[in-house]
């Protein structure tokens, strides 16, 4: 766990089981998500324990220590980030034969801009009301997707089963995300962000409220349907943990194809 400031982590998660170490997941988020991320794959993992490493582990270790009661810290003096880390780590995927080009060095992290985080902040996630569709229904088919439905996206909010939210930024609704409850499992309908908002992480914010509205309802996964040529949907899903499990032959228009993905308790 390497400390990125502002209470931002750059975070790496291995699995070491018979002297071998393999690589789980990385990502780069606020403590807090990373906290919530590391307890899912955690649990979903059974591990014995977790053992911290990093700059930001010792910063953090009263919180992490809180949350994860079977944790090990390294030595303080190892947690310093050295160069002779990053050789032997080199060295090693070296001995085993594994390369990369350039694009591999790329970071994936990059500290948020003032403007950024100014703008998160002035985001707000509430729930739907028909005064929220009625105020969308003239500009739908133009500052949102064609493809979406006004009379659908009403039946679908009417629907007992159904959480819909919507994102403002200030008093403007700029984005909107629903999902249907089936027994324990939540099937999300739609993340939709108005044309010229996207990119500025209203999707993100409302997947967040999703998932965290699903785990209030106690569902135990959460599935959805996504185009294959959306690439920036699926990375998004990808970020949060969601999982490859299926595909629906030319389910978009009987031209493309859906990838089904699930994230699990």
């Amino acid at each position: 766990m390497i400390d990125a400031k502002n209470d931002n982590i750059y975070c790496g998660l291995y699995k070491l089981s018979h002297n071998i170490c393999n690589e789980i997941t990385i990502f780069a988020e606020n403590i807090n998500i990373s906290i919530e991320k590391i307890k899912e794959i955690y649990k979903k993992e059974h591990f014995e324990n977790i053992v911290f490493v990093g700059d930001a582990s010792d910063i953090y270790k009263d919180l992490l220590s809180s949350n994860f009661h079977n944790s090990v810290f390294d030595d303080k003096e190892n947690n310093v980030q050295k160069g002779s880390s990053i050789a032997l780590a080199g060295f090693s995927k070296y001995s085993q034969n594994i390369y990369g080009d350039s694009s591999s060095l790329s970071p994936i992290y990059l500290k948020k801009s003032q403007a950024e985080r100014t703008l998160e902040e002035k985001i707000k996630i509430t729930n739907m009301t028909l005064e929220d569709i009625e105020t969308i229904s003239p500009i739908f088919n133009t500052e949102f997707d064609e493809f979406w439905n006004i009379n659908n996206l009403k039946s679908d909010f009417e629907n007992p089963n159904s959480t819909y939210l919507v994102a403002k930024l200030d008093d403007e609704i700029v984005g909107f995300a629903g999902f249907l409850k089936i027994c324990d499992e939540a099937n999300i309908m739609n993340i939709v962000t108005k044309i010229n908002k996207r990119r500025l992480g209203f999707g993100s914010k409302l997947l967040q409220a999703l998932i965290s509205s699903s785990k209030e309802q106690n569902c135990t996964s959460i599935t959805l349907e996504v185009n294959e040529h959306n690439d920036p949907a699926i990375k998004l899903y990808e970020k949060y943990n969601f999982k490859r499990i299926g595909l629906r032959k030319k389910y978009y228009n009987n031209t493309d194809d859906a990838i089904l993905m699930n994230l699990s308790r």
